[in-house]
């Protein structure tokens, strides 16, 4: 590098093409052996955290494009460039593409009959909430990451976790009285979305996704209470919101059973959907009869009823 730049010095010093050449020539190879010690030093550091997903995700993170910033959106043709208008626009078309999407379905279709349902009613058990103690709650806000950015409550997770011994007993008064008298409060589901860019043109805003930032405290709580019930609503082969399972073991899982299938001669076929704003299409009344088929009832069911409610 210092070579480099005394070849850089000479050449705008001498104003001569021979310079110039040489000056190229040693810059390309510096860039050459930056870009090829880079490559190495990432290769080591996710190979040396191959076992450990936090520092293995950091270091990946480096490595990644970094967040794009949105300079302009255009809709309807026309160009949208004040932040404002960006947050208004993209919020309008989050909160509106589903319904119009399943309007545009319905059109070149009948309806879905809300009678169907695959799945047969059992009887034999039933899904209950119960009463969380203090003493949970307070784990709860202990745990709580403060790498995680703020919801739409603007509690930082520092402030939470220190003011844990203080509020647990009012947050699992209000938490545990939310579900005993069926009324899951409208300010719990607000949210802070963050767009996401998912490639394609940059100022369409059909290429963003939108990722939502809820109340951490809220959502922990919640997931914590419901996934100490009964396991038996989920499916053998679901494992997102499941405990002890993570996308890693569906892909162990997934690639286990293509070896297996390799190793006895036969062939592997894969098909992989993509299914667009599919939670935003989810009937809110079939989803309420599957819960209701699968044990779920009284208080339960006006939880998630309520939890529905005023939702896109």
């Amino acid at each position: 590098m210092r070579t480099r730049d005394q070849a850089h010095k000479r050449a705008k010093t001498s104003r001569l093409s021979s310079y110039w050449n040489e000056y190229k020539f040693l810059r390309n190879k510096v860039t050459a052996m930056n870009r090829k010690a880079r490559k190495n030093y990432f290769r080591n550091k996710l190979e040396e955290n191959r076992g450990k997903p936090k520092p293995f995700w950091d270091t990946l993170s480096q490595v990644l494009p970094s967040k794009i910033n949105i300079d302009k959106i255009i809709v309807d043709g026309k160009k949208l460039i004040d932040n404002h208008d960006f947050a208004n626009s993209l919020k309008e078309y989050f909160t509106t593409i589903a319904s119009l999407l399943l309007a545009s379905q319905q059109s070149h279709g009948s309806p879905v009959d809300l009678q169907y349902d695959r799945f047969s009613s059992i009887t034999n058990y039933s899904f209950k909430f119960y009463t969380v103690s203090e003493n949970n709650f307070f784990k709860v806000l202990r745990t709580m990451d403060i790498s995680k950015v703020t919801g739409a409550d603007s509690f930082p997770a520092m402030v939470i976790r220190t003011a844990a011994p203080y509020v647990r007993n009012v947050v699992a008064n209000l938490f545990n009285a939310s579900f005993q008298f069926c009324h899951f409060p409208s300010i719990w589901k607000t949210a802070r979305l963050t767009p996401l860019f998912q490639g394609g043109s940059q100022t369409e805003r059909d290429n963003y996704r939108p990722i939502p930032v809820s109340q951490k405290c809220m959502n922990r709580l919640r997931i914590s209470r419901a996934f100490c019930s009964r396991q038996w609503l989920h499916y053998d082969h679901q494992f997102a919101y499941a405990r002890y399972s993570s996308i890693i073991v569906a892909l162990i899982i997934a690639v286990d059973s293509w070896r297996l299938t390799i190793n006895k001669g036969e062939k592997v076929a894969c098909t992989f959907v993509d299914l667009r704003k599919y939670f935003d299409f989810i009937e809110h009344a079939i989803l309420i009869s599957k819960l209701s088929k699968r044990g779920v009832n009284d208080n339960e069911l006006d939880c998630s009823k309520s939890y529905l409610e005023g939702r896109n």
